[in-house]
């Protein structure tokens, strides 16, 4: 009996299930926000513990064991290199393709739409972006503005966002007067209602290709599985269209 009950917890050890860590590229806050509601809905005796925020950060965090199950980045690259490191159960998948343009709060009486050289309007006096550094789609920002030949004209005016998300805050608090977002914020109920937004055209920037892997610590995780399969569901890749996302086959 002792041993039986020895190798149930040495099992328990190894086999988590129940509940899903996840942390994910601040870009994907409403997609997820909605992937989490339908997936709950369908497994509602599980748990999913979210956090959000930028790609290298969360990077970092894994590479020092931080406890999470399922890695989603804005940039596959991240992805691959712990891959190379052997901390993910499986090679990483590509689940999506990142776009990127101008949002401008409508109480700036700019139309955004109106395209890159708004950017220069003198009333623009701050430009908030997502922190090169670390974040994909900061460097997406900085290459579409180097691109176009108006990073120069411009670089006094930008802030920096810890993320995607922070950066968009900015803008919406009047932080900033004008934002570099991802679509997949801009396509938010949020965001469309209180402004403008001009997407960029996909060759101004190297391509965002965003990556995901199940983490290394997980392999037993059948919760984190199962979600996994999820994402691969019609359901899920609604959602992903949904929020300006380009799959991998479309």
């Amino acid at each position: 009996m002792i041993r039986y009950l020895l190798l149930l917890s040495f099992i328990s050890l190894y086999i988590t299930g129940g509940e899903i860590k996840i942390v994910a590229a601040s870009d994907l806050t409403y997609a997820f926000d909605e992937l989490k509601r339908v997936y709950l809905l369908k497994h509602p005796e599980e748990k999913i513990s979210l956090s959000l925020g930028s790609s290298g950060k969360a990077f970092t965090q894994i590479l020092h064991e931080a406890p999470y199950d399922l890695y989603f980045s804005a940039d596959m690259a991240y992805v691959q290199k712990l891959y190379k490191r052997g901390l993910t159960a499986d090679k990483p998948k590509i689940y999506a393709y990142g776009r990127i343009g101008i949002w401008i709060p409508k109480n700036k009486k700019i139309d955004a739409k109106q395209g890159i050289d708004t950017l220069l309007n003198p009333d623009i006096k701050k430009i908030s972006i997502a922190n090169p550094r670390h974040a994909p789609y900061g460097r997406a920002a900085v290459d579409a503005l180097k691109n176009r030949k108006v990073y120069d004209k411009i670089k006094n005016k930008l802030i920096l966002g810890e993320n995607v998300s922070q950066a968009v805050q900015f803008a919406m608090s009047g932080a900033s007067d004008a934002v570099i977002a991802p679509l997949s914020l801009a396509s938010s109920e949020q965001l469309k209602s209180k402004g403008t937004f001009y997407l960029f055209p996909a060759n101004w920037h190297k391509p965002i290709i965003q990556g995901y892997a199940l983490l290394k610590r997980a392999e037993k995780n059948s919760s984190a599985r199962h979600f996994e399969k999820f994402l691969n569901s019609s359901e899920a890749r609604k959602i992903f269209i949904k929020y300006g996302f380009r799959l991998p086959g479309d």
